[in-house]
């Protein structure tokens, strides 16, 4: 019979371990008197944001990079960030497929630089950020023990940080999340 280290674990352990570690309660709710956003979820949410129509939705993945990070040599110009964009949409997109997807429009910014052959030069904010946020169900007719909604977003914005509560990026804050995002079942 092999020799087993002393903190090994043997088959019956790890599904002992296991079973106790599925009744430990693992939601985070910050606000305990209302219901979690997402109850299909049992791992904490990375955040939460407060939208202006006062839903809260769930930052459940985030995915950050430099807006022109592949860009080798050059300058940013109109058509080159509204090629980007289109594809920043896209990769949105494809990031959680089945899931709506919805670019918030950034920030283009003229400065007062000397163009180039292609025109002048114009800046978008220097993070990119794509998520997956998730709430509770548009329709309220939906039972929110079965049910949620869920929206992947992308946006931009000028330092690398996730957003929290109300001091998330304005742009994100204005979501019409009713006709954006999309009712699933668990």
């Amino acid at each position: 019979m092999p020799v087993q280290p002393e903190n090994a674990f043997g088959v019956g352990e790890m599904y002992a371990l296991r079973d106790s570690v599925s009744r430990v309660g693992h939601t985070y709710d910050p606000e305990p008197t209302r219901p979690s956003t997402t109850p299909r979820n049992p791992t904490v949410p990375l955040s939460h944001i407060r939208l202006a129509s006062g839903r809260t939705a769930e930052v459940s993945e985030i995915r950050l990079r430099t807006t022109y990070g592949d860009m080798l040599e050059g300058y940013p110009f109109a058509r080159l960030n509204d090629l980007n964009l289109s594809g920043l949409l896209h990769r949105a997109a494809q990031a959680f497929p089945g899931i709506p997807a919805h670019l918030v429009p950034p920030r283009r910014d003229l400065p007062d630089l000397p163009g180039g052959a292609f025109g002048p030069l114009e800046t978008l904010p220097a993070v990119t950020c794509v998520a997956l946020l998730t709430s509770v169900p548009v329709d309220p007719g939906l039972d929110p023990a079965l049910h949620y909604s869920a929206l992947t977003v992308a946006w931009l914005q000028d330092e690398p940080r996730i957003p929290n509560g109300d001091a998330a990026d304005p742009s994100l804050l204005t979501l019409d999340w009713d006709a954006l995002a999309l009712d699933r079942e668990l």
